[in-house]
């Protein structure tokens, strides 16, 4: 079982000698992300209990280099496999309704993630209304120089669409703009896109949630698109190994994490829309100026000693990179259900989520193609734009070893292959409302793809290690 919070998650690094405590007094305003910045690269977890300008704490890098104590699993292969297990259709799981169940061991199993709605939670014990309703009053952070405003990096979003009874979950930043109004940044090829696009068309609001600091397993859950109809609250009592407890806002009955830290309530009018203002992002640009919904606020929500937790913005170095990486671990899970073939996933590191890397079991020509092809048409990631298919005794998590996969096993002139004509997402920096998709073929060719027998791959075995056994550490002379 994972941590049910970030508290319960926190005091545990504590215990382990990786969170580092800062009592001084510090700025969100560039001076606490640079700190963060600088504790990233040895794995450091940070807590600043004097923050200027609030009464609240401020936590960052939780889940940089800590999956598995985070997951409470040796590896994280591991971990996917019990992702794996879970969504296993149809043995276990419906993919519709709860109807469908046709046993009552299947129904137990079915039930034991599903998320409990409870009355009240530790999120509920100070709500703050009207004018108390400030949301300059949190500590939300300012990352560059550049950056004209405050943001939210990566807050779990609550949609819902009261018409259609709707709900998307997704970790979509937010620009702070005054006291009662933010931005919410809506990816072009998103779901919340669709629901925002029908709202318009049909005028009427939609009603949202900003939970920062949710559970772990949610943070994990709303990081990346979900299975087709298979609920991320499901999907987060996969990963925590138990049903998430949720509880309602007071002014429009969302349903949120009862352990969340704070939550942000409001609406949206899908035609209230402003500019936004420059913002730096994983893939090391200031992006801005693209009008985006707003977020008008009705209440806050939040514990009494409420933590505001944030991931600093970086394509190697942050929480949200790491929480992509345990995502990219559930997705794997759920590609080699549905793709024949398929061993494992991971997104590049480094890649801000464009590039995902599928190493696959090849047994015919231009099965690489193919399953490219397929992972394509499920829509993944609204930022997607690069997949490499390699060999299943490559890594796809070692970038070392996906470059080397690249670098021996491709023919530029036969196994790339680019998709045209094709949205893509509002950050690339092209300015293009439509471009193209890469697909690298980066696998051992069969003799039919080529014409003659691929060489012979060096394999070591375990005789080898057999030699070595008679040396003693004093064989060595220094």
């Amino acid at each position: 079982m994972s941590f049910r919070n970030i508290r319960e998650y926190s005091r545990y690094l504590l215990r382990l000698g990786k969170l580092a405590v800062v009592k001084s007094t510090c700025s969100p305003d560039l001076e606490i992300p640079q700190i963060l910045r600088e504790k990233a690269e040895t794995g450091d977890a940070v807590l600043f209990k004097n923050v200027e300008g609030s009464d609240r704490k401020v936590l960052g890098n939780i889940y940089i280099s800590k999956l598995r104590e985070l997951l409470r699993v040796k590896t994280l292969k591991e971990f996917e496999n019990r992702v794996f297990n879970a969504l296993k259709i149809p043995e276990k799981m419906p993919l519709d309704v709860i109807e469908k169940i046709s046993t009552i061991a299947q129904l137990a199993w079915y039930t034991k993630y599903i998320p409990k709605v409870v009355d009240k939670g530790p999120v509920n014990e100070i709500i703050l209304s009207g004018y108390d309703a400030n949301l300059f009053a949190l500590p939300f952070l300012r990352f560059f120089e550049k950056e004209e405003a405050r943001s939210i990096v990566n807050p779990v979003v609550i949609v819902r669409d009261p018409k259609y009874d709707e709900i998307d979950i997704g970790s979509y930043r937010v620009q702070v703009s005054d006291e009662k109004s933010a931005v919410i940044h809506v990816p072009r090829r998103s779901s919340l896109s669709r629901i925002l696009r029908r709202s318009l068309d049909e005028k009427y609001e939609l009603e949202v949630g900003i939970v920062i600091g949710a559970p772990p397993a949610l943070q994990i859950a709303a990081s990346y698109p979900s299975p087709p109809k298979i609920s991320k609250f499901f999907l987060a009592g996969v990963i925590l190994g138990e049903g998430l407890e949720l509880v309602k806002t007071k002014e429009l009955s969302i349903l949120v994490p009862s352990d969340a830290e704070i939550v942000i309530e409001g609406t949206i009018d899908p035609g209230d829309l402003k500019p936004e203002s420059l913002m730096g992002w994983e893939d090391g640009y200031y992006h801005g100026g693209d009008p985006m919904p707003v977020i008008r606020v009705k209440t806050i929500a939040m514990r009494k000693d409420a933590i505001y937790y944030s991931s600093i913005v970086d394509p190697v170095y942050s929480d949200n990179v790491w929480v992509m990486k345990a995502a990219g671990h559930v997705v794997s899970g759920y590609l080699r259900l549905v793709i024949p073939g398929i061993v494992e996933a991971s997104i590049l590191p480094g890649s801000a989520g464009r590039t995902l890397v599928v190493s696959i079991t090849k047994e015919r020509v231009g099965q690489a193609k193919e399953i490219g092809l397929s992972v394509w048409g499920l829509e993944l990631s609204p930022y997607l734009q690069n997949i490499v298919i390699v060999d299943n005794w490559v890594n796809p998590s070692d970038i070392y070893s996906v470059v080397r996969a690249i670098s021996v096993n491709v023919d530029p002139e036969k196994d790339i292959m680019t998709l045209g004509k094709i949205e893509i997402d509002e950050l690339n920096p092209f300015g293009k409302a439509t471009g193209a998709r890469l697909l690298i073929d980066a696998t051992s060719k069969l003799e039919g793809e080529i014409g003659h027998k691929w060489p012979e791959r060096i394999e070591l075995s375990e005789d080898l290690g057999k030699i070595t056994k008679s040396l003693s550490s004093t064989s060595f002379e220094k």
